[in-house]
């Protein structure tokens, strides 16, 4: 994607003309780069010009290029155009996430605060686990170093997401005291020679080992919250494994004890009252956990939101048609605020909500990771596009299921 008329936030379909009357940078309102300011700089970034003539090859004695030259020359240009787009995406990035401050909450009885987005990292668990993405480290390392920049505090992780505690661990183990880390325990996974195979044993050898290799990987003395990777109320109390955890936080290897899960196992986890956090899924466009989360939050627990974006909603790049006929059939493209992407507006209606305390969202992508930000610095969506977007969802998700 490009950055002329039309172009969005790093080329997302977030329309805007970049130069035209009140435009903002990469379509966010009330950004505005000035591109055509004399000694602006090429594209509008200060200092950046180019030397074309460095690119010029040798000539022939004529006033035209030879065709060794010729060659030489677009192959230049290719590279220089490359490493020009490059800068002007991250330079781009980083005044919007200079720009926008991540708002924080009081994260439930924890008596400490949180940023209302979060970060998931299961997008930088790298080769041979699952999926069609791969991120290097030279990637995840500006991705990690971004999240923080941007005001981001709370980081989500498990022993599931391959390299991703490992990187965690490596490249901010400087600065640890910046946010709060999030891992997950119940974990064993297993490796085959091309992916990762995800299992869940509940026994307490299992859970002090994914203890001591979190604390290892992550490169940390302690963790904010360990979470159990799911399981379930009887199973957690008949092994023992939730004194096991309250005796980690006597021994000062964990802080808070966390449960991620849902239905249907998650409402008998909430009568334990043993969890100073839940993590819960959620969007507009699966709105089932919702008293799950009114329980939690009534309770005192810190709300973590996964899935508040609903994996990119219809514009993902890996399509899911089970979000694409609810959006359709609901018809919420007649809600859509202006320059706003569809990804932007399920991510707010999940922030919206009060009670979702932090919103992870995982990406590999600093484009979208600026996009993500932007969406949280706007706020919360009118009362009146909530309302009908909860109506219209609503109707959808009451209609019979059709027989195959």
């Amino acid at each position: 994607p490009g950055y002329g008329k039309g172009a969005g936030l790093g080329g997302s379909r977030a329309k805007a003309q970049a130069t035209g009357k009140g435009a903002g940078l990469g379509g966010v309102p009330g950004l505005k780069p000035r591109l055509r300011e004399k000694g602006a700089g090429l594209g509008g970034v200060p200092g950046l010009k180019p030397r074309l003539r460095g690119l010029v090859g040798h000539r022939d004695g004529s006033n035209s290029l030879s065709r060794r030259g010729r060659l030489n020359s677009g192959v230049a240009c290719f590279h220089w155009l490359a490493g020009f787009r490059m800068v002007v995406v991250q330079r781009r990035q980083a005044v919007i996430m200079g720009v926008f401050a991540v708002q924080t909450t009081l994260f439930g009885s924890t008596g400490t605060s949180v940023s209302r987005l979060g970060f998931g990292s299961m997008g930088l668990r790298g080769p041979r686990t699952w999926g069609v993405r791969c991120v290097d480290e030279v990637q995840s390392e500006r991705v990690l170093q971004a999240v923080l920049d941007a005001g981001i505090n709370l980081l989500d992780t498990a022993p599931d997401y391959g390299l991703a505690e490992e990187r965690i661990g490596r490249y901010l183990r400087h600065r640890r005291s910046q946010f709060l880390l999030a891992t997950k325990c119940g974990c064993d996974p297993l490796q085959h020679a091309d992916h990762l195979e995800v299992r869940h044993t509940w026994t307490a050898a299992v859970i002090r080992g994914n203890l001591e290799a979190s604390l290892r990987r992550l490169q940390t003395d302690c963790i904010d919250i360990l979470q159990f990777h799911g399981g379930d109320a009887d199973t957690l109390q008949q092994a023992g494994l939730i004194d096991l955890l309250q005796s980690f936080r006597q021994q000062g290897k964990i802080r808070w004890l966390g449960i991620s899960s849902a239905l249907p196992h998650l409402p008998a986890l909430l009568q334990l009252q043993v969890f100073d956090t839940v993590q819960v899924p959620w969007s507009c466009l699966a709105p089932q956990h919702a008293d799950c989360i009114a329980d939690a939050a009534a309770r005192g627990c810190g709300l973590i939101i996964r899935g508040g974006i609903a994996q990119g909603g219809p514009d993902a790049e890996i399509q899911r048609p089970q979000w694409n006929d609810i959006w359709q059939q609901a018809k919420l493209d007649e809600l859509l605020p202006p320059d706003t992407t569809r990804a932007q507006f399920i991510l707010r209606c999940t922030l919206s909500n009060p009670q979702h305390h932090s919103v992870i969202v995982g990406t590999a992508s600093l484009e979208h990771l600026a996009e993500n930000v932007a969406a949280a610095a706007a706020g919360p969506l009118p009362r009146e596009i909530l309302q009908q977007v909860t109506q219209r969802v609503a109707a959808v998700l009451a209609q019979p299921v059709p027989n195959p």
